[in-house]
C-alpha cells in the first residue's frame, strides 16, 4: 500500500499521456532502494532475482526485502570497490561485479567473491560487462576490451585509443564495441578483425547497444539522441536513421530495451522515458516522467522496470490493462461526489450511477457524456429537500413496463422514458414501512420485493402490496435492515441484513401468506454473525454469503448451517463489499484489496487477485455495488466506474510462472552468513539459494528456510505452502508475510522438505526437488557410540559368562571341599579311637591314615570350614543355636562369618547350619533305624519333626523314613 500511495500522482498524470497515445504504459509498482545516494544498474539473473548496483555495494532483491553484499566490518574486502559501476551473469551461476576499482566475481553457489585487477590504471574503472552467446565475459574499461579465458582464471587484453563503455552481439557471434567518442567498433572474434564505422554523431560516443529481434542495432548517444543501424553487418552502409536529434532534452541514453507488447524500442535517460515504434522510425513519443532514469530492463513480455534516482525501483507494464475506466467529472453538482456506489444498465449503453454519499447520475458510454441529477430527463422536478440530488441511490431494477424503480434514502423513484419520475414514500405506498429503501428483487409473478432500513416489502404493484411480518420460534426479526435479496435454484428468497444475519423465506412466492421463515444468526447457532452483504448461488447451485468484516461463508446444505471458509481458501480481506458471478462460473468478490477471482469448480478453490498493479485506476467499492450485463462486470469506483470481461482477463494473465527459490537458511535464528565459515560448510555446502542438502547439527534446537516467489508483482498476494516429509502429516498453508518453514527440536533422522506457492493469478509454482534435511543424533546415538555400546555390552555379556563358569566351578570345588572336611571330620573320629585303649596295630594304622588327611588339608579356608563345622556339631541339638552365637564362637562379626560361608560354600548361614545337622541326621538314622522323628529332629536342632522333615526332603530328595532303604539300595 505504500508503494500504491506515493505513484498516484504519477499514475495519473502517466494515465492522461497514455490516453494521448495509442501506446500503454502503467506504473505497476515502486520499490524504493533505500539507503543508497545512487542506484546505477539492474539486472535479472536466469532465475528471476533482481540485482541492484549501488554506490554502497551489490543488493539482490526477491520481491519483498533487499540483501546487501559490500565492504563492511563484518565482510571486508568481498568487493574491490563498493561502487558498482556494471553487471553480468555467467553461465556458472557467477555474476560479475564491476567496480570503480577493478573487477570481482561472485560464485553465488559457495558465496565467495574473487577479485580481479586489469592491468594498467586506465583499466581499474570497469564501465560495462557483457557475456556474449558462448558465455565469454567480456569488460569494457577505459583501456579498452578485455576477455577473461576460463582455462588460465585471467583476462585478455585487447587496447584501443577509446575507452569502451558499452557492448552488443549479432546472429554471427560479432562482437560490437561501443566507446566514449571513439565512435563504434565490429570485433570478428574469430578471426581478432576489428572494424570501424562512420561516426554517429559529434560526439561520436555509443552509450549503450541493443540488437534487436530483427538483427537491427540500436545505439543510445551521448547527447545525440538514439541511432538505428538497419545493416550493421555492412560498416559502410550500415542505413543509419537517427531519432530525437538536436533535441535540448531526451537526448542522453544510459539503456535501450525491445519490447514485443508495445512493438516498441524503450529509452531511459535523465529526462525520462523515450518510446521508439520499431517500425516507424518517426513515431517516438518521450514521456517527461521517472526523472533521474539510469537503467531499464524487461521480461519480454510486457514488463519494464526502471531504476530511477528519485523513485528508486520502478514496475511499468505495456499490456494494455483488461480494466476499462469510464470518467466522471462531479465538479460543479450541488453536493460533492466521493465515488460511485451503484452501477446498473439495461442496454450496455446507458448507465444509471448511483452516487455516494447523495445523487444521480445517467451516463452514455457510446457519446462519453453524463447527466447529472435534475438534469436527467424526467428528473427535473425532484427538487427541494426530497431532490434527487440529496437522495442516496442504493440499488435500480427494471420493471416489464420499461419503468426503473430506484431504491433511494427517501423512498422509492419511479423513472419511465418521458414521464415525470415519481417518488413512493411510507404515507403513499403500503410496502413501505421506512423512508430508506436499500434493494429490490423482481419475483417471478412480477411483484417486487422491497428492502429497507426497518423491514422487508412486498409490492404487486405501485399502491398495492404490504409489509412482510417474519418470525421463527416466537423470535420476530420483521424490524430488520435489509442490505440485499436473492432468489436461488429452489426459488428460496435469501435476505442479507444488518443485525439478524441471513433469513430464508420458502413457500409459494405469488402467494406471501405461505411464506415460511428460518433465521441463520448467532441465536440460531447456524452462522456466527449477525451480519451479511449478500448472499449468492453459483454456477453448480452452491450458496456463498459475505459480510462487511470480511467474512466468506460456504452453505452446507447437510447441516444447514453457513461455515466460514476465508482460511480454506486464503482469502483474507478486512472488508468484502460484492459477491457475482461470470459466464465462465468463477466467483467475483470486490475488496478492500482490490477484486478477488475465486474459481469454486476447482478442488482447492483457487483465487486470483487483482488490483491497481492490474490496471484498477482506484480501490474504492460500496456495498452490493457490482452489477453484470452480458459479459460484462461493472464495479462502481472513485471518480467514475470500470468494466471488464472476465475471458479477456484469462487471456490477458498468461504468461511464465515465475521461480520458487529459497532466500535464507536459519539456524536457530542465526542467518546462514552469519554462521562461522566451517560451521556453514557442515550445514550446507551450498548457499541457502542454491542448497539441496541441509545438515541441522545435533546441538541445534531449530532451524528455519525462507522462501520466496520472484514475481515482482502483488507479491503481498501470493501464497505459500511447505511440507516436511517425515515428519509432517499435511502441508503448511503461510502467506507472503510469513514466507518461513521453520522446526524445533526435531528427532534425529532424514527429511525431505518440499515448497510451494500459488501466485496472485492462482498459478501453482513447485520447488523442482526436495531440499534434503538430515537432522544429526547427539554424539550418544550416533553409529560410533553404538558400536562401543555393542563392545561393552559383548565384553560384559563375556566377563557374566566367565564369572558364571567360575562361580560354577568355584562351587564345585567347595562342596568337594566341604565332602573332603566332613571326611576330615570322619578322621577326628579315628584321633579318638587312636586314643582310646584297643589294639596297637589298629591304632598305629588310624594314625597314619590321619597324619596323611591333615597334610592334604590345611589351607586357611578349610581350618576355617573345619572350624564351622565344628562348631556346629558342638550345638548340634541346639534349635536357638543362631547366626550371632554362630559369629561368637567363630572369633568374628556377623557380616564376615556370612560372607565367608557365602564365598566358600554359596550358603548362607542358616543354610550353612542346616547343611550339618541334616548330615548329622543321616548319620544318626544309619546308627539308630528305629530312632522316632521327634526324637531325631530334637537331636539335629529342629523344634518341630514337620519342619525336619520338609527342610530333609528338600536337601536329599526323599522323606527320613525313605533314606535308609535308598541307601541300602545304592549299597546294593
Amino acid at each position: 500500500m505504500r508503494r500504491v500511495l506515493s505513484l498516484l500522482i504519477t499514475v495519473f498524470v502517466l494515465g492522461q499521456m497514455s490516453m494521448a497515445c495509442p501506446v500503454s504504459l502503467r506504473i505497476m509498482s515502486q520499490t524504493p532502494v533505500q539507503g543508497i545516494e545512487e542506484a546505477r544498474k539492474l539486472m535479472f539473473d536466469h532465475y528471476g532475482m533482481m540485482w541492484v548496483g549501488t554506490d554502497q555495494g551489490l543488493r539482490s532483491f526477491d520481491g519483498y526485502s533487499f540483501k546487501t553484499y559490500r565492504n563492511n566490518a563484518y565482510t571486508p574486502g568481498i568487493l574491490p570497490n563498493n561502487y558498482v559501476r556494471s553487471m553480468t551473469e555467467d553461465q556458472h551461476d557467477g555474476l560479475w561485479i564491476g567496480t570503480r576499482d577493478g573487477l570481482a566475481r561472485f560464485d553465488r553457489r559457495r558465496g565467495s567473491f574473487k577479485t580481479y585487477h586489469l592491468r594498467g590504471d586506465q583499466a581499474r574503472l570497469i564501465n560495462t560487462l557483457y557475456t556474449d552467446k558462448s558465455g565469454t565475459v567480456w569488460a569494457g574499461t577505459n583501456a579498452g576490451v578485455s576477455r577473461y579465458n576460463a582455462k588460465t582464471d585471467d583476462f585478455i587484453d585487447i587496447n584501443l585509443s577509446a575507452g569502451v563503455i558499452s557492448f552488443a552481439e549479432d546472429a554471427r557471434g560479432n562482437l560490437y564495441i561501443g566507446t566514449w567518442e571513439g565512435g563504434l567498433l565490429r570485433l570478428n572474434k574469430k578471426t581478432g578483425k576489428m572494424v570501424s564505422y562512420p561516426p554517429l554523431s559529434t560526439r561520436n560516443t555509443a552509450q549503450t547497444m541493443l540488437m534487436d529481434s530483427r538483427g537491427r542495432l540500436w545505439i543510445g548517444t551521448w547527447e545525440h539522441g538514439i541511432v538505428r543501424l538497419d545493416h550493421p553487418e555492412n560498416e559502410t552502409a550500415p542505413g543509419m536513421h537517427k531519432m530525437n536529434e538536436g533535441r535540448a532534452d531526451f537526448r542522453t541514453f544510459h539503456r535501450l530495451v525491445e519490447d514485443s507488447v508495445s512493438h516498441a524500442v524503450w529509452g531511459c535517460c535523465i529526462e525520462g522515458l523515450t518510446r521508439v515504434d520499431m517500425d516507424n522510425e518517426a513515431e517516438v513519443e518521450n514521456y517527461p516522467i521517472l526523472t533521474f532514469c539510469y537503467d531499464m530492463v524487461t521480461d519480454g513480455m510486457g514488463n519494464l522496470w526502471a531504476l530511477t534516482r528519485n523513485n528508486g525501483i520502478v514496475h511499468l507494464s505495456t499490456k494494455p490493462s483488461p480494466f476499462h475506466f469510464y470518467h466522471l467529472d462531479p465538479a460543479g453538482l450541488e453536493l460533492p461526489v466521493n465515488r460511485i456506489q451503484k452501477v446498473f444498465t439495461t442496454d450496455g449503453n446507458r448507465f444509471w450511477l448511483g452516487l455516494q454519499p447523495y445523487g444521480l447520475a445517467l451516463y452514455d458510454r457510446q457519446a462519453g457524456q453524463v447527466l447529472y441529477n435534475n438534469h436527467i430527463p424526467g428528473l427535473e422536478n425532484e427538487t427541494g429537500q426530497q431532490g434527487i440530488y440529496v437522495q442516496t441511490i442504493s440499488d435500480m431494477i427494471e420493471r416489464p413496463d420499461g419503468s426503473i424503480w430506484l431504491a433511494s434514502s427517501r423512498g422509492v423513484v419511479i423513472w419511465k422514458e418521458g414521464e415525470p419520475a415519481r417518488l413512493l414514500v411510507r404515507s403513499n405506498s403500503p410496502f413501505i414501512g421506512d423512508s430508506e429503501v436499500n434493494a429490490f428483487h423482481a419475483l417471478t409473478d412480477g411483484a417486487v420485493l422491497v428492502g429497507q432500513n426497518n423491514g422487508l416489502g412486498i409490492a404487486f404493484s405501485e399502491n398495492k402490496g404490504r409489509l412482510l411480518k417474519m418470525t421463527e420460534r416466537k423470535r420476530d426479526f420483521s424490524n430488520c435492515h435489509v442490505l440485499s435479496i436473492s432468489e436461488d435454484h429452489h426459488h428460496r428468497l435469501w435476505i442479507a441484513t444488518e443485525g439478524q444475519g441471513i433469513i430464508r423465506i420458502t413457500g409459494r412466492l405469488d402467494d406471501p401468506k405461505s411464506f415460511t421463515y428460518h433465521q441463520y444468526a448467532p441465536v440460531a447457532n447456524n452462522y456466527p454473525i449477525d451480519e451479511a452483504t449478500a448472499v449468492y448461488e453459483d454456477a453448480n447451485y452452491q450458496l456463498w454469503a459475505i459480510s462487511n468484516s470480511g467474512d466468506f461463508f460456504k452453505y452446507n446444505d447437510e447441516t444447514d448451517k453457513f461455515e466460514p471458509v476465508n482460511h480454506r481458501y486464503y482469502i483474507g480481506m478486512g472488508s468484502i463489499y460484492s459477491i457475482q458471478g461470470d459466464s465462465n462460473g468463477r466467483i467475483w468478490l470486490s475488496t478492500d484489496k482490490g477484486l478477488v477471482r475465486f474459481a469454486p469448480s476447482d478442488k482447492q478453490g483457487t483465487t486470483t487477485y487483482y488490483n491497481m498493479e492490474d490496471g484498477i485506476e482506484t480501490i474504492s467499492f460500496s456495498s452490493n455495488g457490482a452489477f453484470s450485463y452480458g459479459k460484462e462486470l461493472f464495479y462502481g469506483s472513485a471518480k467514475g466506474f470500470f468494466s471488464f470481461d472476465a475471458a479477456e482477463i484469462e487471456r490477458w494473465q498468461q504468461g511464465a510462472s515465475p521461480s520458487l527459490v529459497v532466500t535464507e537458511l536459519m539456524i536457530d535464528d542465526r542467518p546462514y552468513l552469519w554462521q562461522d565459515s566451517l560451521h556453514r560448510q557442515r550445514i550446507s555446502a551450498d548457499q541457502p539459494f542454491f542448497t539441496q542438502k541441509i545438515t541441522i547439527p545435533s546441538d541445534a534446537r531449530k532451524f528455519s528456510v525462507e522462501f520466496a516467489l520472484l514475481t515482482y508483482q502483488n507479491q503481498e498476494q501470493c501464497r505459500y505452502a511447505y511440507y516436511l516429509e517425515g515428519y509432517d502429516n499435511d502441508w503448511h498453508d503461510t502467506d507472503a508475510q510469513n514466507r518461513v518453514a521453520t522446526y524445533q527440536n526435531l528427532p534425529s533422522g532424514t527429511y525431505h522438505l518440499k515448497l510451494r506457492a500459488v501466485d496472485s493469478y492462482g498459478r501453482l509454482v513447485e520447488m523442482p526437488y526436495a531440499i534434503v534435511v538430515r537432522v544429526l543424533p547427539p554424539w550418544y546415538r550416533t553409529w560410533w557410540a553404538y558400536l562401543i555400546y555393542v563392545v561393552l555390552l559383548l565384553a560384559a555379556a563375556y566377563g557374566v559368562k566367565e564369572w558364571y563358569k567360575a562361580r560354577v566351578n568355584r562351587r564345585a570345588r567347595l562342596q568337594q571341599r566341604v565332602s573332603e572336611l566332613l571326611h576330615y571330620r570322619e578322621m577326628m573320629v579315628m584321633k579318638q579311637f587312636i586314643n582310646k585303649p584297643g589294639g596297637k596295630a589298629e591304632r598305629e594304622g588310624a594314625r597314619k591314615v590321619l597324619e596323611v588327611e591333615e597334610q592334604q588339608h590345611s589351607s586357611p579356608d578349610e581350618l576355617f570350614l573345619q572350624k564351622a563345622i565344628e562348631c556346629v556339631k558342638q550345638h548340634i541339638d541346639d534349635a536357638d543355636y543362631d547366626r550371632e552365637q554362630f559369629a561368637s564362637d567363630m572369633c568374628v562379626s556377623s557380616s564376615t562369618l556370612y560372607n565367608k560361608l557365602r564365598a566358600l560354600t554359596g550358603e548362607n548361614v542358616t543354610a550353612f547350619i542346616n547343611s550339618i545337622r541334616l548330615k548329622e541326621a543321616c548319620r544318626i538314622l544309619r546308627q539308630k533305624p528305629n530312632i522316632k522323628m521327634t526324637e531325631l529332629s530334637m537331636a539335629v536342632g529342629f523344634n518341630t519333626p514337620k519342619y525336619f522333615t520338609k527342610c530333609f526332603k528338600k536337601e536329599f530328595g526323599v522323606l527320613p523314613s525313605e533314606y535308609l532303604s535308598q541307601d541300602s539300595e545304592q549299597l546294593s
